[in-house]
């Protein structure tokens, strides 16, 4: 222990260059934040006696790491907790490698020492360090730092117990030492974390007994001048501040405020003068000012300003102002507080009015509006003029002229010695002639006939013009065309200069206004600048021209527009694109639509398909041999056309027709007629497109969709194909008959396997020779043309089999089974030959 003291000594820095450190770190690092006052943080970040320095909560881990290298209230503990955890290594690491260390049981304890010692460090440099994030982190760090408290507890103990204790306690306390220590780190590091989460500062006893660590009292002996004097003790038991025994803020300034004291006491003070302040002296004190102001009023033909009175009050107590305009009953106005109370700015310098702004006879500019201070109330008089100032006289307060007019008394009303329109009213009301005219419009661009209803008003002569408008007729709804008025017919002679264009017409400006004498069935009146004819009026119209005019003809003019007469559409001929149907939707409408289709027919004869193997008559002689399958779709009633390819032809096979509508011979683009399922018949003629095809042979199931569907069909076309496959069911009979489909089956397989133990066989040439053979594609050959076959290809078999197979595939003494025969010989070796002859088999059985 000795040697480890002594190299611990060798380690030391020197106290200038640490000192100028901080400073040049600050310098090199970015600017961060400044610190802040106790008051700008939480109370949980506080320390007693600490008024400043704290960092800021809140701010991002980098900021709290680079607060290493910046001045605050945790730099001293954060650098002690870094140096010494860096002296400490730095010392083992010197002491490892002079002593060369081993890791054994003997240096174990001291690295469990060392490490623990390191640990502590760095859980308190860390807890100093970023606690200030914020109060969870404040709590989580400094539980991290009472584990590493607890680990050095248990880390010192166990150094101590195997370096420094005596052999005989050793042996009496080894069993129970370190569990007990772990035991008190434990309940240390506990107690801890509950009194740091359970209690705030000031913290109570609870609190004292589960941190303190201190138990001594503080001493009370003190020496001053040479003598020996007991003192009240500042700190109690484990270092608490005792604030009982110290002088509190108040006593100390009362000791700075406090002078100096004669011998028999204070030096008495006269009492201070009596001070009433304005809120008191001047409280309920209000000068009141009558006053007006003139709005301008732009909105209204009878007048062109209003007066408007108001009050003005002045709070003596507080300096502020409020105006309040007297209400008056049925003025239309809003009126009552028009500024509530507060101090008024004069201008634009800050300074608010004051009582000696005001007085009677001057103008007042409050916000944009001037008032005319003319009187004021005595109190405020006396007041104004015991301050020295001097009232002026007041004024006579102005009167709104509008509210004078209105308070006139209504002159009574002269009965004019012309007829009395109200004696009209009174005899004519809701008494309205009704008459049913037409307007014509049609001289404008886009111009119609308009029907219209005209109503003259017996009442007082006016006249009403409202449009019937039908429903989806693409005008606006607006019913009335002109408005209720008088119309005038013949104006006065004007002179030229007078304007041609008034807003208002006068009796003084028409010589005759519009009256019912002027309306009448047929005859066409002007109203406005717009012609209206008059062709029909209702029951009481005409009562009331009978009765007044004696005019007894009331027969309605007939305004029905005549139809157009309606020209016949016609349609250009087919110009051969497409189908006449689709060319055909050019000509019916600008935005043509495809043909409607049949959907009903599409879905139930969907994947329905008839085909049929025809022959081309040509008379190219190349052209004699191709064979083509037509393919009907019932769906749609189109036809394509196929064309297997044959190898070594020269001709390429495939798609010869695409799926398309065929028109019949003789049908015309107007009147098309397509084909149908009952034109297609075995030896029939079917013309596409100017190329000539014959119906040769058909699928079963050409046959089964006839035979259920007959009733659809002619007769002669179903009998038309039963006849064409009646042979082939024939020969079906008569071969299942003689020989069971059992043995030929058997006999098949027995030749195939000794076709395998022979040499290859070329299969798919024997498959083409057959094929080729059979021009009209039946399936049976001649028994002499089979056997030549046989004999040119020398099939690589038994003769006794081959007989058999030949005997069993014979339907008569002349004709032979060859699809039955070439059974026996697959062609597994060739899928492309395989593939052509089932597509031809599945297309003719």
């Amino acid at each position: 222990m000795t040697a480890i003291l002594e190299r611990l000594s060798t380690l030391s820095l020197s106290g200038q260059h640490l000192s100028r450190l901080p400073r040049l770190l600050e310098d090199g690092l970015p600017k961060m934040p400044c610190t802040v006052k106790e008051c700008e943080v939480p109370q949980l970040f506080r320390e007693p006696y600490i008024h400043s320095g704290y960092r800021p909560t809140g701010q991002d881990w980098r900021y709290y790491f680079l607060s290493l290298f910046q001045k605050h209230n945790e730099v001293v503990n954060v650098w002690t907790h870094l140096l010494a955890a860096l002296a400490v290594l730095l010392r083992f690491k010197t002491f490892v490698e002079a002593e060369q260390l081993l890791v054994d049981a003997w240096s174990l304890p001291l690295l469990i020492f060392v490490l623990s010692s390191v640990t502590y460090l760095t859980c308190s440099l860390l807890a100093h360090l970023l606690q200030s994030k914020s109060e969870l982190y404040h709590y989580t760090f400094y539980f991290v730092d009472y584990v590493g408290v607890s680990i050095y507890q248990y880390g010192s103990a166990l150094a101590h117990f195997y370096y420094s204790s005596d052999q005989a306690w050793y042996d009496k306390f080894w069993l129970f030492f370190l569990p007990a220590a772990a035991f008190c780190g434990w309940l240390s590091c506990a107690g801890c974390c509950y009194a740091k989460y359970r209690y705030r500062r000031p913290y109570p006893i609870m609190r004292k007994m589960c941190q303190k660590t201190s138990f001594h009292r503080c001493q009370t002996m003190d020496f001053k001048n040479g003598y020996a004097f007991f003192r009240l003790p500042r700190e109690g038991v484990g270092g608490e501040t005792l604030f009982a025994n110290q002088l509190s803020q108040d006593e100390l300034d009362d000791l700075c405020t406090k002078g100096a004291t004669l011998t028999y006491g204070q030096v008495k003070r006269p009492a201070p003068s009596r001070f009433t302040p304005a809120f008191v002296a001047y409280d309920k004190k209000v000068l009141k000012f009558d006053a007006y102001f003139m709005e301008e009023v732009a909105i209204s033909p009878e007048e062109n300003y209003r007066i408007r009175q108001v009050c003005i009050y002045y709070y003596l107590e507080d300096d502020s102002m409020c105006i309040i305009e007297p209400k008056v009953k049925n003025s239309g106005l809003v009126q009552g507080k028009l500024m509530r109370r507060h101090r008024v700015p004069k201008n634009v310098h800050g300074d608010y009015y004051h009582w000696k702004d005001l007085n009677v006879g001057i103008d007042l500019t409050i916000y944009g509006r001037t008032y005319r201070l003319v009187n004021c109330d005595s109190f405020t008089k006396v007041f104004l003029e015991s301050q020295g100032i001097e009232v002026n006289p007041p004024e006579e307060l102005v009167s709104d002229p509008y509210t004078e007019q209105r308070q006139m008394p209504v002159q009574k009303r002269i009965t004019p010695t012309s007829p009395d329109p109200f004696r009209q009213f009174l005899a004519y009301d809701t008494k309205v002639l009704r008459f049913y005219a037409i307007w014509d419009d049609t001289n404008c661009a886009f111009g119609d006939h308009h029907p219209c209803i005209i109503h003259y008003f017996l009442a007082d002569d006016t006249v009403e013009v409202r449009e019937v408008h039908k429903r989806n007729d693409g005008r606006d709804p607006f019913p009335v065309l002109m408005r209720r008025q008088r119309l005038p017919k013949i104006f006065v002679d004007k002179n030229k200069n007078f304007p041609s264009c008034v807003l208002e017409i006068t009796d003084h400006e028409v010589q005759e206004w519009f009256s019912p004498k002027d309306f009448a069935i047929g005859k066409t009146v002007t109203l406005l600048g717009r012609t209206f004819f008059i062709y029909d009026c209702d029951k009481f119209t005409q009562d009331f021209y009978r009765e007044k005019y004696g005019i007894t003809d009331f027969q309605p003019v007939d305004v029905n527009k005549k139809p157009l007469e309606k020209v016949p559409q016609v349609i250009p001929p087919y110009n051969g694109f497409g189908i006449p149907e689709d060319s055909l939707q050019n000509c019916l409408s600008l935005f043509p639509k495809p043909p409607r289709k049949d959907v009903i027919k599409m879905l139930e004869n969907n994947l329905k398909v008839l085909r049929y193997q025809v022959a081309l008559e040509s008379p190219v002689p190349e052209d004699k041999n191709r064979r083509f399958i037509l393919s009907y779709f019932l769906a749609d009633d189109t036809i394509s056309i196929y064309e297997p390819p044959v190898r070594n032809s020269g001709i390429t096979g495939g798609k010869y027709l695409r799926r398309t509508k065929v028109t019949k011979p003789g049908s015309t683009p107007e009147n098309p007629i397509y084909y149908e399922a009952s034109d297609f018949t075995i030896g029939s003629t079917i013309e596409v497109f100017g190329h000539r095809f014959i119906i040769t042979d058909a699928d079963e199931y050409v046959l089964n969709y006839l035979e259920r569907n007959a009733q659809s069909f002619p007769a002669a076309t179903v009998q038309s194909i039963r006849d064409h496959f009646l042979p082939r069911k024939m020969v079906v009979e008569t071969t299942s008959s003689g020989f069971p489909k059992k043995e030929l089956d058997d006999l098949i397989v027995e030749v195939q396997k000794e076709l395998k133990l022979q040499e290859p066989f070329d299969t798919r040439q024997f498959h083409e020779a057959f094929y080729h053979c059979d021009t009209e594609g039946s399936g049976f050959l001649d028994k002499t043309r089979f056997l030549t076959l046989c004999d040119r290809f020398n099939v690589p078999t038994s003769t006794i089999l081959l007989k058999k197979l030949i005997d069993y595939c014979s339907c008569d003494e002349d004709k032979v089974n060859y699809r039955d025969f070439l059974r026996a010989f697959p062609s597994d070796l060739f899928p492309e030959a395989e593939g052509q002859g089932q597509q031809l088999n599945s297309q003719l059985t």
